[in-house]
């Protein structure tokens, strides 16, 4: 599944892509990790929408992104095993 995004960066940075291969093994030692992944992108994406979100939307948007997280990395462990 390939998405193209444009960031526009106020300062200077490096940008790291990784892979589902690289990541899923991680999120299997520490699946805490999904769940801050999506807290962090849930604030983001309030903060660059410019939004004041009340607290019950923002928690669902959040709840929202860790089961997308979730059902990606499941769906690719189940297709490794098969």
């Amino acid at each position: 599944m390939k998405e193209k995004h444009d960031l526009h960066a106020v300062t200077r940075l490096a940008v790291y892509e990784v892979g589902q291969a690289a990541f899923a093994p991680l999120l299997l030692k520490r699946p805490e990790i999904a769940e801050d992944l999506a807290a962090g992108l849930a604030q983001r994406e309030a903060l660059g929408a410019n939004s004041e979100l009340p607290a019950n939307q923002r928690e669902r948007r959040r709840l929202d992104l860790l089961h997308a997280i979730r059902s990606i990395f499941r769906s690719q462990r189940e297709s490794a095993k098969s």
